[in-house]
């Protein structure tokens, strides 16, 4: 947003800085509960390849369609944001073919950390 007087840069973290969490965090709970031979194995792959090619996906759509895509996480999931310059907020998705929230399994959770940062 240069050259727009009075506007606010907003900070977050770019694509690729979420894509290397979720790629280690997928290895570490993949690592766990290979260790503890649960049998939820295949769906913690299943869900970490589903975040990791919608990352993936936002980061080419981003790029295409010159959007800002943010992902939001919660205890229960996640789902895609849209930066909206004309409101000053997040919305829903304009893209096409973004999936809606995702709900995880109970025993899931997704936890974003930034390396350097607590």
């Amino acid at each position: 947003m240069t050259g727009v007087p009075g506007a606010r840069r907003q900070r977050g973290f770019t694509l690729l800085e979420l894509l290397v969490v979720v790629v280690i965090i997928g290895v570490m709970a993949g690592a766990v509960l290979l260790s503890t031979g649960d049998r939820r194995v295949g769906e913690l792959r299943d869900q970490a390849d589903r975040l990791f090619t919608l990352l993936r996906w936002c980061a080419d759509e981003a790029l295409q369609q010159r959007v800002e895509l943010g992902l939001v996480s919660d205890e229960s999931g996640y789902r895609l944001l849209e930066w909206s310059s004309r409101a000053g907020r997040w919305d829903a998705p304009t893209v096409a073919d973004v999936p809606a929230a995702v709900k995880l399994p109970e025993y899931l959770r997704l936890q974003v950390q930034v390396q350097g940062e607590q």
